[in-house]
């Protein structure tokens, strides 16, 4: 499949990059109606996309689960009443399959991991996205008329029925409220190595979000050695090397792998510990392979 081209009348564009040191696929789809000028509609917490202009203003549907998944831009509420309910469900079992799903102005992206060469499998995502493309662009055109993107001339030419509309406000969004415990070693794990989050997005949260704070937890010793010479993982640190193995969330992976970096100063403790003996961790956080399922914490502190 070529990297441009048209596909079931629609156009599209197949891009390879490396973000980060993570290969990414992007596809880009035109629809052939546009949407309501500034809205964008893109995952949440991550930064909105669109080929035309983005609104500053974040709103929301009122659909409790739909906005704890998708972040909506839209200069006011009536921009976002083509997001009725069939829209929203569409795109909400979309975002299942494809977490990194935008969709703005005249455009889809999706962005997924890895670079999908086979024609198959970009005809598939394809295929996904010119159906969802069918239904937003039959959303836009049942919605009400002040939801649809009107011309400049043509709201000049209808300031009475602009001034008539009902000032509707947006629904904007709040603050997500913050964990109960920020630092626990499972939060960390939902937030970063859910395999249905996209590759750019995980390596955003690890770089801006997680890297250097400190997580705890509780897992199971495996085994502990001393750190001498050059180790792979902590390279020329000293002390201790500790692997523990920490439950994961059952919808993400059974099991995480957790090394530690323990100070010679807790020697004592830590050589004290069995393989299969429960404990209590905290570290500070150095990288994490979200693949892999591995995490690795420096300066660890270990209680029974």
């Amino acid at each position: 499949m070529q990297p441009t081209g048209k596909y079931k009348g629609h156009a599209y564009a197949v891009t390879y990059a490396t973000e980060d040191d993570w290969p990414v696929t992007s596809v880009r789809l035109t629809m052939r109606r546009s949407l309501p000028a500034g809205v964008a509609v893109h995952p949440r917490g991550a930064a909105p996309w669109s080929s035309g202009r983005i609104s500053s203003r974040s709103a929301g549907t009122g659909d409790g689960p739909f906005d704890k998944r998708f972040g909506l831009r839209a200069e006011r509420a009536a921009d976002a009443r083509f997001l009725g309910p069939d829209l929203r469900g569409a795109l909400a079992a979309a975002i299942d399959s494809h977490p990194g799903l935008w969709l703005g102005n005249d455009g889809l992206v999706c962005v997924e991991r890895g670079h999908l060469r086979e024609p198959e499998r970009v005809g598939a995502l394809l295929d996904e996205l010119v159906a969802l493309a069918a239904l937003v662009q039959a959303a836009i055109d049942a919605a009400p008329a002040p939801a649809r993107q009107r011309s400049e001339a043509a709201r000049a030419a209808a300031p009475e029925r602009e001034r008539a509309e009902p000032a509707t406000p947006a629904a904007f969004e709040a603050a997500p409220a913050a964990a109960a415990d920020p630092g626990d070693v499972h939060a960390f794990i939902q937030a970063c190595f859910d395999r249905r989050v996209a590759a750019y997005e995980v390596n955003r949260r690890l770089q801006k979000e997680w890297i250097g704070r400190r997580v705890h937890g509780t897992g199971t010793v495996v085994r502990c050695t001393h750190l001498g010479g050059h180790d792979f993982d902590f390279a020329d640190l000293k002390g201790f090397r500790l692997e523990l193995h920490v439950k994961g969330p059952e919808d993400i992976t059974p099991l995480v792998r957790i090394r530690l970096q323990v100070e010679q100063a807790h020697g004592g403790t830590v050589e004290s510990l069995a393989a299969g003996q429960g404990v209590r961790f905290d570290g500070q956080l150095a990288a994490a392979n979200p693949l892999l399922f591995t995490v690795q914490l420096v300066g660890a502190v270990i209680s029974g």
